[in-house]
């Protein structure tokens, strides 16, 4: 799949399309909803593989939204910067705002970075193997993936999981692949904050019955 491929900017459907071979299970294709379009990012390709393997994406919705937050406000803090040097370089003329006001917005968005990757953490998603003798020399047959590094490759990169694990010396085998996505999915809770505890509660609307032998 083309990653310049146009999807709907809020959701999308996959449609099955019978395969050309009859003897094929049905292919699996992205169908637009009325709507805004977006092109793909990693987690719409991902959805799409998951699809072609029969499966689901191993995320929830929840936690896609928190990657794509973390993204828009990394993409944010940095443009803050840039708009920031011009309106200082400009002497703050013009009426697109003053330098003070974007140099507020730009700590604002530096400041909820640094929660958001605090909560992250120093983890690692895959353990390093220790070096191994192949042939008498000492060689690195893969490296660790932080928590860190596995959240900017694809959130911010838009890498994929197999790509990131190539890159690592690792095999991008559904096992190892299931094991960063698990990764993946905790550290985008853990971004995303504590979410507070709530109490059941029945809702009752109208008149309420009354009992006959009620005062």
């Amino acid at each position: 799949m083309d990653a310049r491929q146009l999807v709907p900017d809020a959701d999308y459907e996959i449609e099955y399309v019978a395969a050309k071979d009859p003897r094929q299970p049905p292919e699996p294709k992205l169908k637009p909803i009325a709507g805004r379009m977006k092109v793909a990012d990693v987690f719409d390709l991902m959805a799409l593989q998951a699809g072609r393997r029969g499966g689901a994406l191993a995320l929830t919705p929840t936690q896609i939204a928190m990657a794509r937050t973390y993204s828009a406000l990394v993409e944010r803090h940095e443009a803050g910067g840039i708009k920031c040097s011009s309106a200082e370089a400009g002497g703050g003329g013009g009426g697109g705002g003053s330098a003070d006001s974007f140099t507020q917005a730009r700590l604002d968005a530096s400041r909820e970075l640094d929660r958001i990757r605090a909560r992250i953490g120093d983890g690692v998603a895959l353990e390093v193997r220790r070096r191994r003798k192949v042939d008498d020399k000492a060689v690195t047959v893969k490296s660790q993936i932080t928590d860190r590094q596995l959240v900017d490759a694809v959130c911010l990169a838009d890498q994929s999981l197999a790509s990131l694990l190539r890159s690592h010396g690792w095999s991008p085998d559904a096992a190892t692949r299931g094991s960063l996505i698990a990764a993946l999915g905790a550290a985008l809770d853990r971004m995303a904050g504590p979410t507070p505890w709530h109490r059941h509660a029945t809702l009752r609307c109208g008149v309420v019955a009354r009992s006959p032998f009620a005062k």
